[in-house]
């Protein structure tokens, strides 16, 4: 399947029918539930870590998703063109600590199969989210 592009302006509104739109599109390709579920959490926590990091609440914060679907992985990849994101630079909260946020990375990375943080040139972050379709047949 071709890759799918989509560009979303606005805040946590625009997260929902970014999301609508994820999920519709994961039902139609027929990924599985535990899959589909992986990378609707994923995207949301991606989508929400972007609006308030890179834009720092700043809106609206435009931000470009592209999908492409096949028979073995589901790969998302966001573009926004806030602040520079730097994974090293971000510690792993201390579970000992239980506070409410600072997870959301970290639950990224559990729930995808590979996630990749580049440079979006002058401004922005480019992320790659790709997970492993389940084999229906072995």
């Amino acid at each position: 399947m071709p890759a799918e592009q989509r560009h979303f302006e606005g805040g946590l509104d625009q997260m929902g029918d970014a999301r609508d739109w994820l999920e519709q599109r994961l039902h139609a390709e027929a990924v599985g539930s535990a899959e589909r579920d992986a990378v609707l959490l994923a995207f949301t926590e991606a989508y929400t870590n972007v609006l308030r990091h890179a834009y720092r609440g700043l809106l609206p914060a435009p931000l470009d998703i592209e999908l492409c679907i096949s028979s073995t992985e589901v790969v998302i990849v966001l573009r926004d063109e806030g602040e520079h994101f730097q994974p090293q630079s971000t510690a792993a909260p201390d579970p000992e600590d239980l506070a409410e946020g600072g997870y959301g990375l970290f639950l990224i990375e559990a729930l995808m199969d590979e996630v990749s943080y580049t440079p979006g040139g002058d401004v922005g972050t480019v992320l790659r989210l790709r997970k492993q379709r389940a084999r229906l047949c072995a």
